[in-house]
């Protein structure tokens, strides 16, 4: 029997053992090259993980399976490649709430080295418009359940949405002449000192929503050709100290500033929200801080839990500053979903009373980077150019 063993099974063995040697010695060479000569700590770093020492063995494991087997270990696709090469020639498709993508995978050779300070990005494809129903916001029940939220001090509920037909508001043709003499747009902040959570506090006249609503003014300029005016007073008490009197301290200078420009057709009062999180969306391969409009509708509940105006605010154009704020939403539900939170309703006016076409915006947190809230201003733009036919 031995000498059958050695006739027949002992030459493969001997090769088996001959490959594995060979294949050992290999590696460990491939070790001490990788490591410095450090190839003896190998085991004792499998071992013992968080012992201390320069080897690093996951940069190592993975610069080895690359090298040697043409295998991505960050990429799992490189092991279904390599062993069906095949599929090298057909598409990658993915399928998520609706949409449908398409991108390809690079050779192996064309993968990204696994460095810790590279990354590999798929290009993928700009998502389709999502498509909004018009004819659902005459449902009251619809609006609450995907377009509006309010303080709890008006109690939001189908009557209050009742209140105005926004299926009529959000099919009503908005316009801005560009072509009257002076500026057309005017962009303040009624909260000037608000700024974003990588900017010191006390830099809020070049940083926070100053620097924002300076850039908002310049890009739509260059793309608009518009003529924007911004505002930075102050209107906190004393220039300092917030005691809830900054909309009463706005009112006449921001009212003065629109009686002297009558060419002024579109009023933003830029805020910054509070929040405890992050807020914000992938936007074009960058971080976005959200978007929420605000609206102000001088109405509020009585004892009786009756919807009574507030007879000493008075806001003229609540429901042209709707149809605007409802087209806006609708602009950016259906280019930038992931960027819109739902429009506020407050039971006040705010600063939204002194021309139709105001808006109150708040962009992101104080948890969210400037940089983040520069990011929405192109979705921003674009919103306002969609929804001002702006060419």
């Amino acid at each position: 029997m031995f000498k059958n063993y050695l006739q027949k099974l002992f030459p493969y063995h001997l090769i088996l053992v001959l490959f594995l040697v060979f294949s050992f010695s290999a590696t460990y060479n491939e070790l001490n090259f990788k490591t410095n000569n450090l190839s003896s700590l190998i085991f004792t770093k499998i071992a013992v993980p968080n012992i201390a020492g320069e080897l690093d063995l996951q940069l190592f494991g993975e610069e080895y399976t690359k090298q040697i087997f043409s295998l991505g270990v960050k990429s799992p696709l490189t092991y279904i490649y390599q062993s069906m090469p095949f599929l090298k020639s057909m598409p990658i498709y993915f399928e998520s709430e609706g949409l449908i993508g398409r991108f390809d995978i690079p050779e192996a050779h064309e993968l990204i080295n696994l460095e810790t300070e590279n990354t590999y990005i798929p290009k993928f494809p700009v998502p389709p418009k999502q498509k909004i129903d018009i004819s659902k916001l005459g449902d009251s029940s619809y609006l609450l359940r995907n377009m509006f939220t309010a303080d709890a001090a008006l109690e939001l509920d189908t009557d209050v949405l009742d209140m105005w037909d926004f299926e009529e508001l959000a099919n009503r043709k908005l316009t801005i002449d560009t072509d009257v003499d002076g500026p057309q747009v005017l962009i303040f902040h009624t909260h000037v000192k608000e700024t974003f959570f990588d900017e010191d506090k006390k830099d809020y006249k070049t940083g926070g929503v100053s620097a924002v609503g300076a850039e908002l003014g310049k890009i739509l300029e260059e793309e608009y050709g518009l003529e924007v005016m911004h505002n930075t007073d102050n209107f906190y008490l004393n220039g300092e100290i917030q005691d809830y009197g900054e909309y009463d301290r706005m009112g006449p200078v921001i009212e003065k500033i629109v009686e002297e420009n009558p060419s002024i057709q579109l009023i933003i009062d830029l805020h910054r929200d509070s929040g405890i999180s992050v807020d914000s969306a992938p936007i074009n391969g960058k971080e976005a801080a959200k978007v929420m409009l605000v609206n102000g509708i001088t109405t509020q509940r009585d004892l009786n839990g009756n919807l009574k105006p507030l007879t000493h605010l008075i806001n003229p154009y609540v429901e042209d500053n709707l149809a605007l704020t409802i087209q806006m939403q609708i602009q950016g539900l259906t280019y930038y979903p992931d960027l819109m939170r739902r429009i506020f309703l407050k039971i006040y006016r705010y600063s939204t009373y002194m021309a139709p076409h105001s808006l109150l915006i708040e962009l992101g947190t104080e948890n969210n980077t400037v940089e983040e809230a520069m990011n929405a201003l192109d979705p921003i733009i674009d919103m306002l150019g969609r929804v001002f036919d702006l060419k």
